[in-house]
């Protein structure tokens, strides 16, 4: 409803920016057996909003679009004094940055700017009670993270492509921790071990 470049003249009747977006969440959970638990949950969202060409210039076709999925599921399993976790979740998201040619507000005559990212990450790690004072604590986890994004432009300057290929980055931990709880609630210790690459 309003624009997001200023008019500081009052006089260049820049036109109003609108938005619009939508999201679905979902989430589950239930006890599959006395010991075990199940988890899962969904999210899905988009959007897409009118620009400008900085703050002090107005543009008419220049719009920008996103859209994002996360999702993930996992359960835990227990029983006395044992307890295993495993979750996995799941992200991408595009995005694309239009500036049409139906209108010129400045050098800039056509931009088309796309990206793409994806993350993973995965966990597993468990929880062992020794006794009344020791607890120990271990597990894993891995991630992974990859983008892109794809450039075309036409200004004053001419034509313009540029490709961003697939990038990606991963990463493995491993961890271990100890704790110690005496009877005496304000004397705890804990030892903690982790490691990754």
């Amino acid at each position: 409803g309003f624009s997001s470049a200023y008019d500081s003249t009052g006089k260049n009747n820049f036109d109003k920016d609108g938005y619009n977006g939508d999201a679905v969440t979902a989430r589950f959970s239930a006890k599959a057996t006395n010991n075990l638990t199940l988890n899962s949950f969904f999210n899905y969202s988009k959007y897409k909003t009118d620009a400008d060409f900085g703050l002090f210039t107005d543009e008419k076709d220049y719009t920008i679009q996103n859209k994002n999925l996360f999702a993930g599921v996992g359960f835990t399993f227990y029983k006395d004094f044992f307890s295993l976790t495993c979750n996995y979740r799941y992200n991408n998201g595009n995005r694309n940055y239009l500036n049409d040619s139906n209108s010129i507000a400045s050098y800039v005559y056509f931009e088309d700017n796309k990206y793409y990212n994806q993350e993973q990450y995965a966990e597993l790690y468990a929880n062992i009670k020794a006794g009344k004072n020791f607890s120990f604590l271990a597990g894993s986890d891995y991630r992974y993270g990859k983008m892109n994004q794809q450039y075309f432009s036409i200004t004053d300057f001419g034509p313009y492509s540029d490709n961003f290929k697939d990038t990606g980055a991963n990463q493995l931990s491993f961890y271990a921790s100890a704790f110690y709880n005496s009877s005496n609630k304000k004397d705890r210790k804990s030892t903690r071990l982790n490691s990754s690459h």
